[in-house]
């Protein structure tokens, strides 16, 4: 129902819920879409710039790093206060700012200390725009519904945004970082506007009570970190092992990519949907189960069969993450899911940084030890999907409990270890 307060207002209440709906699932996916778009500009920046392989490397690396420290504590301190849409605000004209500068001819040391600022202010930002979605004006139902659109669009940033850049790029190497930076500064001008609009206030919570009333919110958070560890693990490798391995161009390289990435971001809103019709435990556990089998398989197929398995990759990441970014909404007692999501991302950029890390270190050792690439990369696929069954293994029991209060219909705040 449209609150009272407004009744000049002449949009009925179906138009206005519509409209902040459509805000709230909006500004997660503008955020996303400005940080992936410059990723295909990171190369010739830097060539610009005159800086070598190792700086862009870092460049990624300390984004994650940043993220992975300073959105949980931002997030944390929104909950704390209560003040979700002014640390919104705040970090989306950090995240403009920042983004934008990282496109300056600045020193190596000065730029990687902005990146990693500007990785804390975009996931942070994200966390708790994440967060606010599933609270938009003038709505008290279909909270998960909420956050499934706006996961959805967060994924399609994700394949959209470095198309994008590349186009970008015919204005020059800066031109995607400023195009990232204007998309921040109006998801802060939609923040700022989508503030004036009422909505209902969740309860401060002191930072305890997120593990206390959660102690299940590990296992997204484990599943997080394996989806982003494993694609860590897949993004170069992958690239290398096209190129020396089986022939293939860069064209038909970036295909294959794009084999893996649509079907995981057209599926992600199905099986959001999915998880609110069935069982979400086990649709992530049959997710999770599906996609190291997946990454398993990429070791030894070839032709139309790698083709097809790279599909099933997407399917199954989907599948897996999309309950388990629903779990990390809803596990946190109210008042704390800015809280929830950023740890949640968190976990994922922890993974996302480890991933070609580890990748890097087996590729190295199996080099020395006389192996082609051969050998090398389709070993790097195989433990990243050993890495992803392990995580299920582990994860049964507390997964088994999800089962278990699904089954009794307990609300997710009941749910204890």
């Amino acid at each position: 129902m449209q609150p009272q307060a407004c009744p000049a207002n002449p949009l009925p209440a179906s138009t206005e819920v519509a409209s902040g709906s459509t805000i709230a699932v909006a500004m997660p996916f503008l955020t996303m879409l400005g940080a992936m778009a410059i990723v295909p500009a990171i190369r010739p920046m830097f060539a610009v710039n005159g800086a070598g392989e190792g700086a862009m490397h870092a460049f990624m690396s300390v984004n994650m790093l940043g993220a992975a420290i300073g959105a949980p504590l931002v997030s944390w301190g929104a909950d704390r206060l209560g003040a979700h849409r002014r640390f919104a605000l705040f970090l989306a004209l950090a995240d403009a700012l920042l983004i934008g500068a990282c496109a300056l001819p600045l020193a190596v040391g000065p730029m990687l200390l902005v990146r990693t600022l500007q990785g804390a202010a975009n996931v942070g930002v994200l966390s708790i725009l994440m967060a606010m979605a599933t609270r938009s004006p003038g709505q008290t139902s279909g909270t998960h519904s909420r956050l499934g659109a706006a996961g959805a669009a967060m994924t399609a940033a994700i394949a959209l945004g470095p198309p994008l850049g590349g186009l970008l790029l015919g204005w020059g190497p800066r031109a995607p970082f400023f195009a990232a930076a204007v998309l921040n500064a109006v998801v802060a001008l939609l923040v700022w506007t989508h503030a004036r609009a009422p909505g209902p206030r969740e309860p401060r919570i002191d930072r305890r009570a997120i593990v206390s009333r959660s102690p299940l919110l590990a296992v997204p958070m484990v599943l997080g970190f394996t989806e982003r560890f494993t694609v860590g693990c897949f993004v170069v490798s992958f690239a290398i092992y096209a190129h020396e391995a089986l022939g293939f161009t860069d064209r038909e390289t970036s295909l294959r990519f794009t084999l893996f990435v649509a079907p995981f971001a057209l599926a992600m809103y199905p099986m959001w949907k999915a998880s609110e019709r069935f069982s979400r435990a086990a649709l992530m556990s049959a997710g999770g189960l599906f996609y190291g089998v997946s990454f398993l398989l990429l070791a030894v197929t070839r032709g139309a069969a790698l083709d097809v398995t790279l599909i099933l990759c997407g399917l199954a990441s989907a599948m897996m993450y999309a309950p388990s970014l629903c779990y990390a909404g809803s596990l946190a007692p109210p008042g704390g899911r800015a809280t929830s999501m950023a740890l949640f991302n968190a976990a994922g950029c922890l993974g996302m940084m480890l991933g070609p890390a580890v990748a890097g270190i087996l590729s190295a050792v199996l080099r020395d030890a006389g192996y082609g690439a051969a050998i090398r990369y389709p070993a790097i696929f195989a433990v990243a999907g050993v890495v992803q069954l392990v995580a299920m293994l582990a994860l049964a029991r507390p997964i088994a409990k999800l089962r278990a209060a699904e089954r009794v219909a307990a609300l997710p705040e009941q749910v204890h270890a």
